[in-house]
């Protein structure tokens, strides 16, 4: 793979990142521990305001503006309602340039809704469009709230609505840089988030506070394929305690239990609601409490796994986490139950 390096010198430096609020990174209700190196790092609290609010800028069109470290592995996240009373289009752009405001103003990527119900991206330099890329039909509808993720790869951004990928742009220019999210238009937020890093597979870390509390909880979001994939959680002596086996294929969920490093028994939950015939995200949380493992899956409670602890505490029960096999793992945090 090539990897794109980016040069100031021909967009230009940007001065004044500070004007403008940044992205949010974390969901947890409060503070949050977030995967860096082979670690992880802790926020204490949201970034800005959950709901995202309109900036004024200096034409007194009141937009939403946001100024971010952009880098490849990362996912933005926008969801909001495309209201399109007073026009028929909206954009959403990735801005290279300090003045983010301007016609002129470098954009890395551009994603438009037309009036003719198609979704255009293309990118803007030297006072010039390139060649225009579309979905068309818009899986964006006017009324209809809506999820847009935007996956900075090495090669593209990779670009879903919904958790359903609808389209693919190669990088025309380098994307990892301080960059400003400038949405213009008649489209209402009501979440603006980033997450992830380049995590490679099979990936396992020693999970922050030496391990977890009970009511602390993990979630993990990733891309599935047609594939198997594992999610374990070993305890301090590095044997498996837990694993969750998601099987695409088969339409199953198995919830297998170790003892002593050699597997005891095992479950398998009730349905599967994941998509399984297409490129999707979802994210998995996982809350380890006396009685289980509760499982939640997009937000919507799954089911409980009934668990007996082994150790003295769940910090040694829960010490690692790992996940292995077949699935794009695109970000991690846990949650403290405080």
């Amino acid at each position: 793979m090539k990897l794109l390096v980016f040069t100031y010198l021909s967009i230009g430096l940007l001065v004044n990142a500070d004007t403008f609020p940044r992205l949010d990174d974390q969901t947890c209700p409060k503070s949050a521990w977030l995967p860096v190196g082979d670690g992880f790092r802790y926020e204490d609290d949201h970034s800005v305001s959950i709901i995202p609010s309109r900036t004024p800028t200096v034409d007194h069109n009141f937009q939403y503006v946001y100024s971010h470290a952009l880098n490849f592995g990362q996912t933005l996240y926008f969801s909001g309602t495309p209201e399109l009373k007073t026009t028929d289009e909206f954009e959403f752009n990735i801005i290279a340039t300090s003045d983010v405001i301007s016609d002129d103003a470098v954009r890395i990527l551009h994603i438009k809704y037309l009036h003719s119900n198609a979704l255009a991206y293309n990118t803007f330099i030297n006072n010039d469009w390139g060649d225009e890329e579309r979905t068309d039909p818009s899986p964006i509808k006017k009324g209809e709230p809506f999820n847009l993720q935007i996956h900075v790869t090495l090669e593209a951004f990779e670009i879903s609505v919904n958790g359903i990928h609808v389209h693919t742009y190669k990088h025309r220019l380098p994307p990892n840089i301080m960059c400003f999210i400038r949405i213009v238009g008649d489209v209402t937020l009501t979440r603006a988030r980033v997450a992830g890093r380049m995590f490679e597979i099979p990936y396992k870390v020693t999970l922050p506070s030496s391990g977890l509390e009970l009511g602390d909880h993990v979630v993990v979001v990733g891309t599935v394929t047609k594939g198997e994939f594992h999610i374990n959680f070993l305890n301090i002596n590095d044997d498996i305690v837990i694993q969750f086996v998601v099987r695409i294929g088969d339409k199953a969920i198995d919830y297998n239990i170790f003892k002593h490093g050699k597997q005891s028994s095992s479950q398998r939950g009730e349905g599967f609601p994941l998509e399984a015939d297409r490129e999707f995200e979802f994210d998995f949380m996982f809350l380890p409490d006396k009685s289980g493992v509760a499982v939640h899956i997009d937000g919507v409670f799954y089911e409980t796994f009934k668990h007996d602890m082994q150790a003295v505490s769940s910090k040694e029960e829960f010490y690692s986490f790992q996940i292995t096999g077949d699935v794009d793992f695109r970000a991690l945090q846990v949650c403290p139950h405080n």
